[in-house]
């Protein structure tokens, strides 16, 4: 059995890589999230901020189950390090993908999808204080981080393929050296402050 757990913000291309990846490797795909919901793996819903906490040890007890019958799988989360903190996934697990997008792009793709402008905001915000990049800080000896602002799944798969050739493994995109990241990271908290709104 083989994961590979491929991460980032939401908006970065977690699942339509995952299906190239999936594709040109032959394994199968699990979305976490959606995962959780399909077999109840959700202790309760925050409906003002539409997101879900999830019972992580029925998630991670169920997804290794479903797994038990193939020989590869690709599990597309935005939360990394709840699976390689597990023995039974970071055991099997060769390499971890980190997806990862410019915060101004990701604003533009979050909004062409129609969310509401303080989830926009949250998940910007995430994604400009590397956040899920924090979560795989312990792990970056096996991470490939990908550049999806102006790169497609197929073009993203490729660039995998090529790194892992050569071995190049590491999380380097640190968004607050931009300037104009800094800037809207200011705007958005500002503006979310003004709403008295929590993240």
């Amino acid at each position: 059995m083989m994961f590979i757990i491929v991460s980032g913000t939401p908006g970065t291309g977690k699942t339509s890589v995952s299906k190239a990846l999936g594709q040109d490797l032959g394994c199968s795909i699990i979305d976490a999230s959606n995962f959780a919901l399909s077999i109840g793996a959700v202790l309760w819903d925050d409906r003002q901020r539409n997101t879900h906490v999830i019972d992580e040890e029925k998630l991670k007890d169920g997804i290794f189950k479903e797994s038990l019958t193939s020989a590869c799988v690709i599990v597309a989360t935005h939360y990394p390090d709840l699976f390689l903190e597990d023995e039974r996934f970071y055991e099997n697990t060769p390499f971890a993908v980190l997806l990862r997008t410019n915060p101004l792009e990701l604003r533009r793709r979050l909004r062409k999808k129609g969310w509401r402008e303080e989830k926009v905001i949250e998940n910007v915000l995430a994604e400009a204080f590397n956040t899920v990049a924090e979560d795989l800080y312990p792990y970056s000896d096996m991470v490939i981080e990908v550049d999806t602002t102006a790169t497609g799944p197929v073009d993203a798969v490729d660039v995998i393929f090529e790194r892992l050739h050569k071995l190049d493994f590491g999380i380097k995109v640190n968004w607050l050296l931009k300037g104009e990241v800094v800037r809207l990271a200011s705007e958005m908290l500002s503006w979310l402050d003004s709403k008295n709104y929590r993240i």
